[in-house]
């Protein structure tokens, strides 16, 4: 508990020296070295865990490719600009309508019987699943074309991540299971769509 505070106490006096100007950073350093350097050492430490992959920054906005938008555009009709963004080890767009944020999109991808299968989840602002495309995968069409036939697919639309239990990776009053005649691939759908929700929740949860 006392080290606790101690550490609150070092984040304190770091954005205290932040704020001061430079003539009296000079003087707040020299007091406060032992602080700076805790936190500035506990950066380090959170960087190279949870971000081994970024040099010096956690966060980066890029424009999405056009094969990327493609999807975007599909999940989001009525927006009009897509941004992408790299947040530690995860990544994930935003589509906007003007300067009104429409939702989030997420790449996941997981092995199904052939290879990897990699889609694109779409959940809303208000936390709402816009839908699942298939971007890329090596299943046999034969077998894979049952999702849509069975409507698969159609089950994750209007789904209410608040309504999951996403710890437990359950569904709880949505029917929503692995298709019979296509289990690995479906399942494999499933895991993409639990890991854009587990991204979601962490995303949304930071602002």
């Amino acid at each position: 508990m006392k080290s606790g505070k101690k550490i609150i106490l070092y984040v304190l006096d770091c954005f205290n020296y932040l704020n001061e100007d430079n003539v009296k950073k000079r003087i707040y350093m020299k007091r406060n070295a032992k602080s700076l350097f805790i936190f500035f050492f506990l950066i380090f430490i959170f960087e190279c865990v949870f971000c081994p992959g970024l040099p010096c920054y956690f966060y980066e906005i890029q424009t999405p490719d056009s094969g990327e938008i493609i999807y975007l555009q599909k999940l989001f009709p009525s927006a009009d600009s897509f941004n992408k963004t790299i947040f530690c080890s995860d990544t994930f767009f935003t589509a906007r309508e003007g300067s009104f944020l429409c939702g989030y999109a997420f790449v996941c991808e997981n092995e199904g019987l052939l290879g990897s299968i990699t889609s694109m989840t779409g959940i809303s602002a208000n936390g709402i699943c816009s839908g699942i495309l298939v971007i890329s995968h090596n299943e046999t069409p034969q077998y894979f074309n049952l999702l849509e036939k069975r409507g698969f697919f159609e089950k994750f639309k209007e789904v209410k991540i608040d309504s999951l239990d996403i710890q437990n990776r359950d569904f709880l009053d949505y029917e929503i299971d692995a298709v019979t005649g296509a289990t690995v691939s479906s399942s494999a759908v499933i895991q993409n769509f639990w890991e854009a929700a587990i991204i979601y929740k962490n995303v949304t949860d930071l602002e």
